[in-house]
C-alpha cells in the first residue's frame, strides 16, 4: 500500500485531539476483511483511500458489542467512515454520530485506550487525518457509558462466550477459587480443567487496573460485587492480593495472566458473593412459563452457527417442556444469543436456545455448557 498522506495543518489557535503515530510499516486498513488481518489485494491510491475511525465501547464492568463491527470475528471493535460525522469535527459531533449508530445516549469519549481524561465536547478531533485518533485498529478511541442499558441482542455471542480471534487473541487467564479450593469458572474453555477461565484482554474497561479487571470478572462469573471478599493475585505463587489501583499493562506482552501456564488467581472469600445479581428482564425475552399460564414456545431457530459442549447432564423437568435435556459430553449448536427463561415460579435463568444431534430444540442453561467455536 502507498505511504500515509497527511492533511493540511490545523491553525495553531484551534485545539485538536491527536494521537502521535510513529511507524513506517503500517497504514490504515482500506476495507473490512473477513479474516481480520487486513487482507491482500490491489493498492488503492491515497487520494481515494477512505479514512476509517476505529473505536471500542465500554461500561464500568467491561466491553459492549458494537453494531458497526470492523470484522466478522471481533464484534467489540467498531468502525465508521470519518466523512459521515457532521462538521465541525468536535468530540460532541463524533459522540452524537457514534451514539446514533450504537443506540446508546450519553457517553464520555477518549482519544485512545490509554487516555486518562475524556475529551471536552468542544475539542476538535482530527478524524480526517490518517494519523489522527482512531486511525489504527490497534489504537482505537473509546466511549465510556456510565449506565448503558442493555440493547436487544444483535445475534452475536455474549461477552462471556469468547470467540476465537486470530488478529486479537490476547486473553487474561485466571483460576477461580472459593475459600475451600478451586471452583468451576463460567468462562472455562478446557473441559478437563473447569476452574481455569479466560476473558479477552480488551473486554476490560479502561483504565486498565485491578479494580476494572475485578468488575469484568464479576460480570463474567455472574456473581455479586463485593470488593472486600473478592481478591486478585498476580499468579498462583503470590503471597498477597493486588491493590485496586495496581496497573494491568494490557497493551504490552507482560501483563499478568497472559499465558495459560501463568494464570492469575481470582478468589471469593465470602460465599455470599456467589449469589448472582438479580437478573435483568430483557424486552426480547423468549416466552417461558409463568404462575398463571403456559406461554407459547419460541420460534424455531434457523441459524445454528455456534458449537457448544455439555460439561454436565441436565434432565428437563416435566414443568419445563421448552427446556432441552442434555447429556454430558454431547455437542450442541446455537444462534449464540443469550436469553433468559422464566420457570413457573417466575425465577429467571440465563441460557441459549439450542439444537442437539437428533434435531431437538430447546432451552439450555448457561452453566452446563462450554463454548467451542
Amino acid at each position: 500500500m502507498g505511504a500515509s498522506q497527511s492533511t493540511p495543518a490545523t491553525p495553531a489557535t484551534t485545539p485538536v485531539a491527536t494521537t502521535p503515530v510513529n511507524r513506517q510499516d503500517e497504514t490504515p486498513v482500506e476495507a473490512p476483511a473477513k479474516d481480520g488481518r487486513g487482507g491482500e489485494g490491489s493498492e488503492v491510491p491515497n487520494t481515494f483511500r477512505p479514512r476509517y475511525l476505529y473505536y471500542r465501547l465500554y461500561q464500568a464492568d467491561g466491553a459492549i458489542e458494537s453494531r458497526s463491527p470492523a470484522y466478522f470475528h471481533d464484534h467489540f471493535l467498531g468502525r465508521i467512515l470519518s466523512k459521515a460525522v457532521t462538521p465541525p469535527h468536535t468530540a460532541a459531533s463524533l459522540k452524537n454520530y457514534i451514539s446514533k449508530i450504537e443506540g446508546f445516549p450519553g457517553a464520555d469519549i477518549y482519544s485512545s485506550l490509554t487516555s486518562p481524561t475524556a475529551l471536552n465536547d468542544g475539542a476538535r478531533v482530527a478524524i480526517m487525518s490518517y494519523s489522527g485518533p482512531g486511525s489504527y485498529e490497534k489504537e482505537p478511541m473509546f466511549l465510556l457509558f456510565k449506565s448503558a442499558e442493555r440493547r436487544p441482542s444483535s445475534g452475536f455471542p455474549p461477552p462471556s462466550v469468547t470467540l476465537e480471534n486470530p488478529a486479537n487473541s490476547q486473553y487474561i487467564h485466571y483460576r477461580f477459587y472459593n475459600k475451600d479450593g478451586e471452583t468451576p469458572s463460567k468462562t472455562c474453555f478446557d473441559e478437563e480443567d473447569t476452574a481455569l477461565g479466560r476473558i479477552l484482554a480488551l473486554s476490560i474497561a479502561p483504565p486498565f487496573n485491578v479494580a476494572s479487571l475485578r468488575r469484568r470478572l464479576v460480570r463474567a462469573e455472574g456473581i455479586t460485587e463485593n470488593s472486600k471478599s473478592l481478591q486478585l493475585f498476580e499468579n498462583l505463587s503470590s503471597d498477597a492480593p493486588m491493590n485496586d489501583s495496581d496497573d494491568i499493562p494490557l497493551l504490552t506482552d507482560r501483563y499478568p495472566g497472559r499465558t495459560v501456564d501463568e494464570p492469575m488467581a481470582f478468589i471469593i472469600r465470602d460465599s455470599s458473593s456467589l449469589i448472582p445479581e438479580p437478573p435483568e428482564v430483557p424486552t426480547d425475552q423468549y416466552p417461558g412459563h409463568t404462575a398463571d399460564e403456559l406461554m407459547e414456545p419460541p420460534k424455531t431457530l434457523t441459524h445454528f452457527i455456534f458449537k457448544f459442549k455439555a460439561i454436565s447432564s441436565f434432565d428437563s423437568p416435566q414443568d419445563h417442556p421448552i427446556w432441552l435435556r442434555v447429556v454430558k459430553g454431547e455437542i450442541l449448536t446455537s444462534d449464540g444469543v443469550e436469553i433468559k427463561m422464566a420457570d413457573f415460579r417466575k425465577r429467571t435463568f440465563n441460557g441459549y436456545m439450542m439444537r442437539n444431534s437428533a434435531g431437538e430444540e430447546g432451552f439450555v442453561l448457561h452453566s452446563v455448557i462450554v463454548y467451542l467455536y
